[in-house]
C-alpha cells in the first residue's frame, strides 16, 4: 500500500520503533476505510477490546478511557479462572500490555521499594501502583512516600501516577485515582 502511494509515511515513533503511516488525501482515506480496511482486516475495527484503542489511550494520556476499557475487559474475565492474590491482577495487567504491544517494568526497584508497573511513551511516563482491596488513595500515598518518581525527574515527560485498586469479590478493578505531575 506504501509503494504503490496509497499510503504514506508521516512520522516515526520511537518508543514502539514503528513507523507511523497516513493517507495522501481525504479520498484514499474514505475509500481505504469504505471497502479496504474489512477485506484486509476481517475483524471488528471499534470493538471494546481493540488493542489499538488501548494504546491509543495511552499514548494520548487519556487515563479514564484506558482505565474504563480495562475495567471492562476484567469485567469479561471468567471469575472461575481468576486468582484470588495481587499477584493474579499484576500478571494478568502485565500480559495485557505485552499483548497490546507496550513494553512496561514491573516491579521496578529503586532506592526505597519497587513500583508495580511503569510504562513509557513519547509524552507520558506512567507509574502504577496496585492494590488489592485497599483503597486507591492507599495506592497512590505509597508512590509518593516512597518517591517512585524520583528516577524521572530530570525527564521531560509529564509524570502519570495511577492507583488501582481490584477487588476480591468482583476479581476486576473496583476503583482508581490518579493524579499528575508536570
Amino acid at each position: 500500500m506504501y509503494q504503490s502511494g496509497y499510503l504514506t509515511i508521516t512520522g516515526y515513533d520511537e518508543i514502539r520503533e514503528c513507523y507511523i503511516l497516513g493517507f495522501p488525501n481525504e479520498e484514499v482515506r474514505r475509500g481505504f476505510i469504505k471497502d479496504l480496511a474489512p477485506e484486509y482486516l476481517r475483524t471488528k475495527v471499534d470493538g471494546p477490546f481493540d488493542a489499538g484503542m488501548f494504546v491509543d489511550e495511552l499514548f494520548d494520556g487519556n487515563v479514564e478511557g484506558f482505565m474504563r476499557r480495562l475495567q471492562t475487559l476484567y469485567a469479561n474475565l471468567d471469575f472461575a479462572i481468576a486468582g484470588d492474590k495481587e499477584m493474579y491482577f499484576h500478571n494478568t495487567l502485565n500480559v495485557i500490555f505485552m499483548m497490546v504491544g507496550l513494553y512496561c517494568d514491573v516491579e521496578r526497584h529503586t532506592s526505597n521499594g519497587s513500583m508495580d508497573v511503569t510504562i513509557k511513551t513519547n509524552d507520558f511516563i506512567y507509574i502504577m501502583e496496585l492494590k488489592y482491596d485497599k483503597s486507591p488513595e492507599e495506592a497512590l500515598k505509597q508512590i509518593e512516600d516512597k518517591n517512585y518518581a524520583a528516577p524521572f525527574a530530570m525527564d521531560k515527560r509529564k509524570i502519570i501516577k495511577l492507583g488501582i485498586e481490584f477487588d476480591s469479590e468482583t476479581r476486576g478493578i473496583k476503583d482508581w485515582q490518579v493524579k499528575y505531575d508536570s
